[in-house]
């Protein structure tokens, strides 16, 4: 399981994703995580600290933190003890015996395991569809068309089964109350949208190759008949011929609105508490003290120098409040910046929202540093290939660092979830102000073709801004780089260099 991971999220932001695992086989009650990351803006952006507040980060960032997803494979949901989908039914089971005169129906927590259901179903069929690529990579026909038909058959068992449960509820009458029976409809209509999504995404995969024809039928089967079955429950995410552009703006809005419903399982009850605030006011005070302990000591002086009501005196008083007023806005600076450095911004405690139980605490800051100030290895890896060195040498880059603590409360975790391994830590930033001072600008640039000029091209020009990741966790740490390739609109692309030149 990568513990980073660096995407596109929309033309204007970046997200960044980083995954925190326990071991369960430790006896640590805490486990600990270090996380930097390191900004490196050219000239052209005109970022610093007289242009960009670093608090004005934090109103850029969008912040989620949830659990890890289960990991668990198809035959596994199938039978293993701990599958909610087997949980999902020993509850029903136990409900409607001797005629509904069973075991108390817990309705928390069949939400929880049918959302939970939702949820690792999903990232089944992320996981079975990667494989399919990995797979087809490296050209393995022959694994493909082995393996493949019965590890697809299994997820379609799976739909199938929670297609019974929403039946059998369905037709219980009053055993169940319409609170139970909504929600269940709408935990079924997403796992049959989640099967379609990545059955058509491996339909057009395998696209028209006469290799896997048989498989790619019964891919295209299984997306009909899932798409039949919603017709005739009555969701409305179902398409047609010539349908509007009103009801498929509806499938895609209700689509998206089942996800979120479905992964809210996994979400953290976060509460958020600016750290900083505090200490700031304090060292604040401090200032207005020691320029106030200068202004009182310099009219002391002059009144014992130059006695009551003298020109003397009053040059003396004057002076003495310019400079108390000079001297506090001078700590005032200092302070700014000591608080940025050694004390963090904010402070977010994580809650378990079941149960409640506090599960982790994130701590994080942002502040600008100088080259001096950056650690020797994180200058290499910026500048890893030796044009980028050569370019170091003379480049002003401003640098802005993001910094976050994470204290998880690995034995609370193992404790009240014996199936989740770990947090989940999201992050999406906006680069709208980094790039506000970007220009869109073209250049020409001549194509040749038998020692001819043929066309010239018209080609936009990019900048590079660089990202530097420092990862120190309980059981591992790495570094990274990652390159955003943007221009005054946006995030062209983002690139992995490991092997720059």
């Amino acid at each position: 399981m990568k513990r980073f991971l660096c995407k596109k999220h929309g033309r204007n932001s970046v997200e960044l994703k980083f995954r925190y695992l326990i071991d369960k086989s430790s006896k640590r009650r805490r486990d600990y995580f270090h996380i930097k990351f390191y900004f490196f803006f050219p000239y052209a952006f005109n970022i610093g600290p007289s242009t960009y507040d670093r608090t004005d980060f934090f109103a850029d960032q969008k912040l989620y933190l949830r659990f890890n997803t289960p990991v668990f494979l198809t035959d596994e949901l199938l039978q293993a003890k701990n599958s909610p989908l087997l949980r999902l039914e020993s509850m029903l089971d136990r409900s409607s015996e001797d005629g509904g005169k069973g075991a108390p129906f817990n309705y928390s927590d069949f939400v929880y395991e049918s959302k939970l259901l939702g949820s690792v179903y999903k990232s089944l069929h992320r996981e079975l569809y990667s494989w399919l690529r990995k797979r087809l990579r490296r050209d393995e026909e022959k694994r493909i068309l082995e393996e493949a038909p019965g590890i697809f058959e299994q997820a379609n068992e799976i739909a199938r089964r929670c297609h019974q449960l929403t039946a059998r509820v369905l037709e219980s009458g009053e055993l169940f109350s319409p609170e139970v029976s909504n929600h269940l409809l709408m935990i079924d209509e997403y796992l049959s949208l989640v099967l379609e999504r990545y059955y058509l995404w491996a339909f057009q995969l395998l696209g028209s190759k006469r290799l896997y024809r048989n498989f790619i039928a019964e891919l295209e089967r299984r997306i009909k008949i899932e798409m039949e079955y919603r017709a005739e429950r009555g969701y409305p995410t179902v398409t047609y011929p010539n349908i509007s552009e009103a009801r498929l703006e509806e499938y895609v809005y209700r689509s998206k609105i089942l996800k979120r419903y479905v992964s809210e399982v996994l979400f953290f009850r976060v509460r958020k508490l600016d750290q900083g605030k505090g200490i700031e006011h304090l060292l604040y005070a401090v200032a207005a003290g020691v320029a106030m302990v200068l202004a009182t000591s310099l009219a002391f002086f002059g009144q014992s120098a130059f006695g009551n009501l003298s020109i003397s005196l009053f040059v003396v008083l004057v002076v003495g409040y310019m400079l108390k007023d000079r001297v506090k806005e001078l700590f005032r600076d200092i302070f700014s910046k000591f608080i940025g450095k050694y004390f963090y911004d904010r402070r977010v405690k994580v809650s378990d929202p079941r149960r409640g139980r506090r599960l982790a605490v994130v701590k994080d800051k942002v502040y600008f540093s100088d080259s001096e100030s950056i650690p020797e290895e994180i200058l290499q890896a910026r500048n890893r290939g030796s044009f980028e060195r050569s370019l170091a040498k003379t480049a002003n880059e401003s640098i802005l660092v993001y910094e976050k603590m994470v204290r998880l409360h690995s034995g609370t975790l193992k404790h009240i979830h014996n199936r989740i391994r770990g947090l989940a830590d999201i992050s999406i930033i906006s680069v709208r102000q980094f790039l506000r001072y970007l220009s869109v600008q073209k250049r020409e640039i001549p194509l040749f073709e038998d020692g001819k000029i043929v066309e010239l091209k018209s080609v936009q020009r990019l900048y590079h801004m660089n990202v530097v990741v420092s990862y120190q966790g309980a059981d591992i740490s790495f570094r990274d780089k990652i390159r955003l390739v943007v221009d005054g609109k946006g995030i062209r692309r983002i690139e992995k260099t490991e092997n720059s030149r």
